[in-house]
């Protein structure tokens, strides 16, 4: 609808929203917001992202046929990038997930993620003028592998130490529900 026109929302809020998208689910992955919300989450965040990207698309003024041959091929693009990062990230978080290490990378890359989009969230409404963390984000952004080889040399090192130390590696994610002080699930 937003690539055809029907729907037609400036892009400010629309960024706003992505970007508030961005904090709840770096919230929700701090301390779960809904229990099993997950998919409630990504699915309404979907939208909005999705909104952005068709209405970006519906700018290009496209006829009918080239519109949907465009948002096809946009798509699979998307999702096989999607694929490309699970494909090359799932690994190391999957044995990070067996270390003691991997809580506090959990919350520490969800607190970075959270600072960058209210900083982003900020800009994008017009209560800044700047993002502060734009260099950083572009730095993160133009130099994936960093990234990837980074998380992995995580992993192994909070593996091997875990062995080292005699500790026992859990056989995989774990999967206790987390809970609160009066045991509670959050």
């Amino acid at each position: 609808m937003a690539a055809t026109g029907v729907v037609d929302l400036p892009s400010r809020p629309v960024e706003t929203l992505i970007a508030l998208s961005i904090a709840v689910s770096a919230v929700h992955a701090i301390r779960p917001l809904v229990a099993r919300g997950e998919v409630l989450i990504a699915g309404g965040f979907g939208l909005v992202h999705g909104l952005a990207f068709a209405s970006l698309i519906g700018e290009l003024g496209l006829d009918r046929g080239s519109l949907v041959t465009t948002l096809l091929g946009f798509n699979l693009g998307i999702e096989v990038t999607q694929l490309l990062v699970v494909v090359l990230m799932m690994p190391s978080l999957i044995v990070l997930a067996r270390t003691p290490v991997y809580a506090v990378f959990r919350v520490g890359v969800a607190a970075v993620a959270l600072v960058f989009s209210v900083s982003w969230m900020l800009e994008r409404s017009t209560l800044t003028s700047v993002d502060p963390f734009e260099g950083a984000q572009t730095w993160l952004v133009e130099h994936p592998w960093v990234v990837v080889l980074s998380v992995a040399a995580l992993a192994v090192t909070a593996y091997a130490f875990t062995l080292g130390r005699g500790a026992s590696v859990t056989p995989g994610p774990v999967t206790r529900p987390v809970t609160g002080r009066r045991g509670r699930p959050w």
